[in-house]
Formats: C-alpha cells, sequence, structure tokens
C-alpha cells in the first residue's frame, strides 16, 4: 500500500513537470531576421572635457531597446571604443532600462587605463575621438545584437 502512494506521488510529479515544460517551451525568441538590435538616439554631447571641476558632470545616453521577442529578457551593455579597444563602461542593464546617466569620471577612469588593463588608453590632454554603441543578449551566451555607433570628443587632465 505504502509502495503505491510513492508510485502515485511520482507520476503525479511527473505530469507536473511536464505541464511547466510545455509553458517554458511557449517562451521563444524571434527568428533571426525578426530580431531588431537596440537604436541608440543622438548623444546629448559631442565633447566631453573633463578637468578637476567637472569629473561629477554627467551625460545621458537614451535608446530604443531591442527587440528578441515577447518575454524574452535581456540586458544591455554600454560600450565605448577607440582605436582596436572596446571596453564596457556599464554592464546588465535590464530590458526595461533605454536611458543611463554616464558620470565623466568613469569615462576618464576607463580612458585613462592601458589597454592592456581593460582601458582605452588615450593619452592625457589630447582630443580624441571615442565611440560609443550599445549591446544587447539574451543570457551570457545568446546572440549579440549591436547598436550603430555615436562618436564625441573626449580630452581629459592627468
Amino acid at each position: 500500500m505504502k509502495l503505491m502512494k510513492y508510485f502515485m506521488l511520482l507520476v503525479a510529479a511527473a505530469g507536473f513537470m511536464s505541464a511547466c515544460e510545455s509553458d517554458l517551451e511557449k517562451i521563444q525568441t524571434l527568428p533571426e531576421d525578426k530580431v531588431v538590435a537596440p537604436v541608440l538616439h543622438s548623444l546629448a554631447v559631442s565633447e566631453v572635457d573633463i578637468t578637476s571641476d567637472t569629473t561629477s558632470s554627467k551625460f545621458v545616453v537614451e535608446w530604443d531597446a531591442a527587440d528578441f521577442g515577447e518575454s524574452i529578457l535581456f540586458t544591455t551593455d554600454i560600450l565605448l571604443s577607440c582605436n582596436d579597444a572596446e571596453v564596457a563602461i556599464v554592464t546588465g542593464l535590464d530590458k526595461n532600462v533605454t536611458s543611463y546617466e554616464i558620470v565623466y569620471s568613469a569615462i576618464k577612469s576607463l580612458a585613462s587605463k592601458g589597454v592592456n588593463e581593460g582601458g582605452l588608453g588615450i593619452a592625457a590632454d589630447t582630443a580624441t575621438d571615442v565611440k560609443l554603441r550599445l549591446s544587447s543578449k539574451v543570457g551570457s551566451t545568446g546572440t549579440v545584437l549591436y547598436s550603430d555607433y555615436a562618436t564625441f570628443k573626449l580630452k581629459y587632465a592627468n
């Protein structure tokens, strides 16, 4: 009798688990030709001049979110690049976030670090073109979608 009870519990649990799996299967990303990359809006700045007086200044980056399909969770990163180096200034933004304030001190930190240290390797007191773009992806191994670049001049004092 006891064995029959355990068997019935096992059958019920298997039925419950299979019902859950069918709900999960309904959530699917769009076909590759239908996904939409994030769209970066024009930047509020064209020049960023970082001095001791402006390190706490900031500007807003705004965008239209990527579209991987209804109910698909994804994250967005904000990337800066110069020459052959590209680094993330912000990572893991929720899919519902479509704007972010970037503080000049964070830009200076990445700009002044060498490329081999995870930075952009930009020399102090030199006006340099820096590109900003967004990347959005599902999970840690999913397809990455990139926005177009926006460019601004960066100069920082040592």
